[in-house]
């Protein structure tokens, strides 16, 4: 089982009227790869039907994706197959693979009167 690292990057401290809002550095957070032994063959089974019509490509190819569109199914590789043909589809119309990946720092606060805020900075 591999381990997924989240880093999340903190902003510096920030400063509004009448005191100061703190911010906090996060440091990385460790998440297991867990995976049900029952849900492995059908996520396998969904995953050769799509290779198999050409519908996988590389960088959509994630064992949790995958299982995301099968438990919205339950379980139904034909329904979960439509609707993975339907996300691709959007994914072409709209552009969303041609995004540029932004860098964003993101500070944590918390406001005087206690409400939580998250500020980010492109």
């Amino acid at each position: 089982m591999g381990t997924l690292v989240l880093m999340a990057k903190i902003g510096a401290s920030f400063a509004r009227r009448g005191g100061s809002i703190k911010s906090h550095r996060s440091a990385p957070i460790l998440i297991e790869d867990f995976r049900y032994a029952e849900d492995q063959p059908a996520v396998q089974a969904f995953r050769q039907k799509l290779i198999a019509e050409g519908l996988l490509p590389a960088k959509h190819d994630d064992y949790h994706a995958l299982l995301r569109f099968l438990r919205a199914r339950k379980y139904d590789i034909d329904k979960a197959k439509a609707m993975w043909e339907s996300m691709l589809q959007w994914r072409r119309e709209y552009g969303a693979d041609t995004i540029e990946k932004v860098r964003l720092q993101a500070a944590c606060l918390v406001s005087g009167q206690g409400i939580p805020l998250l500020a980010l900075n492109p």
